[in-house]
């Protein structure tokens, strides 16, 4: 359950970072609220004209518009961090090594810097965004507890020319749970907003199930179910 921040970036290459600087802007404002991800849109015209986001620790998203990303290895990221820059071939790994040779930086550069998993197109896209991974897609998939594979592959729209690096089944998401002397505590990211769920115990996996709890968020977040006097093996959390 990773707590780090996002980083969500305009640069000065409008080609590369127009496609998906709106996007950026409403993850943004949809996410950086205290029970779900500090989220930050770096906007280089507020700052002194720089692009790049640098010196910073606890990154766990940076998405940027960019052939290439100087700063990264001066930054620290959490386990679980995805980053990702739209260019044309990020994705030709071997071919592009770019950040110390101005050419346009293979993603592999992202894992060497400590990121768990990022994305490229392998050929020319023509900078359409639907080939480039949507910020607010990859976040709600993530955060939901998809593994990053699978966030990443279903923000991406157009995913044919594309490549995926890192661990595809990294998952820090999702939900875990605890009982100690009879306290149930449960930590999930997973609830969909507006859903009633029930919360069922058992003495097996067979059954039969009793209702003893039920829980709703109002946005997608963090969210603690504790239930005292339990003694269960097996709970169920569902919607009906």
């Amino acid at each position: 359950m990773p707590t780090g921040t996002g980083w969500f970036v305009r640069t000065a290459d409008a080609k590369r970072s127009s496609p998906r600087s709106g996007d950026f802007q409403s993850t943004v404002q949809a996410w950086n609220r205290p029970e779900a991800i500090a989220m930050r849109y770096y906007d280089y015209t507020t700052n002194g004209g720089h692009s790049d986001v640098a010196n910073t620790s606890n990154i766990l998203f940076y998405e940027t518009g960019a052939a290439n990303v100087p700063t990264l290895f001066t930054n620290t990221y959490v386990p679980g961090a995805v980053a990702d820059h739209l260019t044309s071939s990020g994705g030709d790994l071997f071919g592009n090594p770019g950040v110390f040779d101005n050419g346009q930086m293979s993603i592999l550069r992202w894992l060497e810097a400590g990121v768990t998993a990022s994305y490229g197109t392998e050929t020319e896209p023509c900078a359409f965004s639907q080939k480039f991974p949507q910020a607010s897609v990859l976040v709600k998939n993530y955060f939901a507890g998809n593994t990053v594979g699978e966030a990443y592959l279903k923000s991406v729209a157009w995913p044919a020319q594309g490549v995926l690096v890192g661990d595809p089944m990294a998952r820090p998401f999702g939900t875990k749970a605890t009982l100690v002397n009879g306290n149930l505590r449960i930590t999930t990211t997973s609830l969909e907003p507006g859903a009633t769920y029930r919360l069922y115990a058992a003495s097996s996996n067979t059954g039969p199930f009793t209702q003893v709890a039920t829980v709703s968020v109002p946005k997608n977040q963090f969210a603690t179910i504790n239930v005292a006097k339990m003694n269960s093996p097996v709970y169920r959390l569902e919607i009906p």
